[in-house]
């Protein structure tokens, strides 16, 4: 009688193989066996995309139990989990730092092709002197033909230096850019750099030289 017990989970466990994993305890005869065995799983047609009152975002406003009101905010209302979802646009003129995903970004103006910009960057350092990491997309173009591929997007990283309230500059992971754009201080850069033989390939060894940077120019 046991035996044909187990062969009966065993051929339930290979006709059934897409259950979620669970531990249960069968009991066979007086005693206990401890299995593995596997708990249903909803079938397809049981899982459904929440429910939308509306099919697009639309303006509106928010008043909190304290009279305070947030206006031109885009709701949408979430009727299967019966809650408003809300979204709005940043002002970057009042952001002093937004923390994201454990990430700090701040706003800044940068130069690039010799323009002035401003945009967001992930700041990676401390100091009067930070390195900075822009994000960007860069479309990569399709090609035709039998074997050829649709477009893409890729989001590409860049390092930048900001020194106190200047415009970030675009840096290589290169010595020579790096000192560069520190060249007020060069010859003690240089120093520096021999001293505590700092790669400056490496994102650590440049926050590590940015944060003598600043220091040494405080004193200036």
């Amino acid at each position: 009688m046991k035996n044909i017990i187990l062969i009966s989970i065993i051929c339930l466990l290979l006709v059934f193989p897409a259950f979620g994993q669970t531990t249960q305890n069968l009991y066979i005869g007086d005693g206990v066996s401890r299995l593995f065995l596997q708990s249903a799983v909803a079938p397809s047609f049981a899982k459904f995309d929440a429910k939308y009152l509306n099919s697009d975002w639309a303006l509106g406003n928010l008043q909190t139990i304290d009279a305070k009101m947030l206006t031109n905010v885009a709701f949408m209302y979430n009727v299967t989990k019966d809650k408003f979802e809300m979204r709005a646009d940043v002002n970057p003129k009042i952001v002093e730092r937004i923390i994201y995903d454990g990430k700090v970004f701040i706003y800044s103006t940068y130069t690039l092709e010799g323009y002035e910009r401003a945009g967001y960057f992930e700041q990676l350092s401390e100091g009067t002197t930070v390195l900075l990491l822009k994000y960007s997309v860069n479309t990569v173009s399709g090609k035709k033909g039998a074997f050829g591929y649709d477009a893409y997007q890729n989001i590409d990283k860049d390092f930048y230096i900001k020194i106190d309230d200047r415009p970030a500059v675009y840096v290589k992971k290169k010595k020579s850019d790096i000192i560069n754009v520190l060249s007020d201080h060069k010859e003690q850069v240089q120093k520096f750099i021999k001293h505590n033989k700092l790669n400056l390939s490496k994102k650590k060894d440049i926050i590590e030289l940015l944060q003598y940077y600043s220091y040494i120019s405080s004193d200036t």
